[in-house]
């Protein structure tokens, strides 16, 4: 009863392998670049503006990130990034105005003050303006045809999440990349300037000098985004990367909206950075 088989005493004396557990890779990182903003606005809006040659223009302008991965495994990290974006774009219509002689203030630069709603890609907007006089006219009253011209400065802060994706993993000289991410927005402020406005009159001209004021338009301060991205790290150091990034930004939901008008914003976006890699 105290034999023990052979097969019995190496069951006893020999214990399987222990692996040790491996351990997450964890990257930080700063990107600055470029971002096009590219307005997504309503057929109804356009349309309905279109008898004012309702126009705007998209822009370029800079954008600022910093990130953070963490590692899966060889192919996959998960990542969150906070964005910076600053753009100036413009806007412009025309619109008929009555310049009437009997309501210009008696100063030494006579001035006549008007409160009008421009239209934007944001929304019609309260702006208040004022033209001055070079001379004498003939008529108490003057009917004008007035291209008006806007500008409008945007900062937006962003929080996106997802995965990166690396087709042929991460232990390379070279890696290339693929991203899937969604974002959380906050449109900080977009304000609004009257960059010039054409009378097509010698007599009456914009005072530019004057006080105009352009009152910003009521927004969706929160939307949100689906991103799909490319990249591609080239290893300086051991865990030190320099990054090109490109992203595409879909708008999932209006900036503005106002009945059938909205408009939302999808972005291109080009970047550089530096990540770095440790294992805690």
């Amino acid at each position: 009863m105290f034999l023990s088989t052979e097969k019995e005493i190496h069951s006893i004396h020999v214990s399987p392998e222990i692996k040790p557990t491996q351990k997450r890779e964890y990257t930080f990182g700063v990107r600055t670049g470029a971002t096009f903003w590219q307005h997504r606005i309503s057929n109804d809006y356009t349309s309905d503006l279109s008898p004012f040659d309702f126009n705007y223009q998209d822009t370029w302008g800079w954008q600022t990130s910093l990130l953070f991965n963490i590692e899966l495994n060889n192919y996959f990290d998960v990542f969150a990034k906070v964005q910076f974006e600053q753009v100036k774009t413009t806007s412009g219509h025309n619109s008929t105005l009555i310049y009437d002689v009997l309501e210009e203030d008696n100063s030494a630069n006579p001035l006549n003050g008007y409160a009008l709603n421009l239209a934007t890609p944001y929304g019609l907007s309260g702006a208040t303006f004022n033209f001055n006089r070079g001379q004498t006219l003939a008529t108490d009253e003057v009917n004008l045809l007035v291209d008006f011209d806007s500008e409008h400065s945007i900062r937006n802060f962003s929080l996106p999440i997802g995965t990166v994706i690396y087709p042929i993993g991460k232990k390379r000289k070279f890696i290339p990349s693929a991203s899937l991410g969604f974002g959380i927005n906050y449109l900080a402020k977009i304000s609004n300037e009257i960059q010039s406005i054409e009378t097509h009159h010698d007599a009456i001209q914009y005072d530019d000098s004057g006080s105009s004021t352009f009152v910003s338009p009521d927004l969706e301060k929160w939307h949100f985004d689906y991103r799909l991205g490319l990249g591609l790290k080239y290893e300086l150091q051991r865990d030190l990367h320099l990054q090109i990034n490109y992203d595409w930004t879909r708008g999932l939901n209006p900036i503005y909206k106002y009945e059938n008008y909205e408009t939302r914003i999808d972005r291109h976006q080009i970047s550089l950075g530096l990540t770095k890699s440790f294992i805690p």
